[in-house]
């Protein structure tokens, strides 16, 4: 049975330079081997290296790639239901407008944001040390 194979890919040529990227690949594949196979028929792993690879099934990764916010609700509450749905779309909103942030000084780039569940980046340049 065919499953969903997500996976990373750096170029090594690039890696640790200005134009060190990912390059997610994402197909419906056998096996991990069928999938390399594959790869390397297209031309891509001599090019690129695979820096992650996940598998999963078809129908749940495509519904969570299509509509990341169920995903969200998922890890947070544990399963999507009609209550988990109105927390996220109702609770959350009114939670940031009555309750506010608790990131209030742009020193906490990089945080998670209890309340309003959002994680800040830090900019570029810049790492984060606690």
């Amino acid at each position: 049975m065919k499953k969903m194979h997500i996976m990373l890919l750096e170029e090594p040529g690039k890696a640790g330079t200005a134009e060190d990227t990912l390059t997610v690949y994402v197909a419906r594949h056998g096996s991990r081997n069928d999938a390399l196979l594959r790869m390397h028929m297209q031309g891509i792993l001599p090019k690129y290296r695979v820096v992650s690879h996940s598998v999963g099934p078809v129908m749940p990764t495509l519904i969570g790639m299509l509509f990341p916010s169920l995903e969200v609700i998922r890890h947070t509450w544990g399963k999507v239901t009609v209550l988990t749905l109105l927390k996220y779309w109702i609770g959350r909103p009114l939670v940031r407008i009555f309750k506010g942030s608790n990131r209030k000084t742009w020193q906490d780039i990089g945080q998670y944001d209890v309340n309003t569940r959002r994680v800040f980046p830090v900019p570029d340049g810049e790492k984060y040390s606690q």
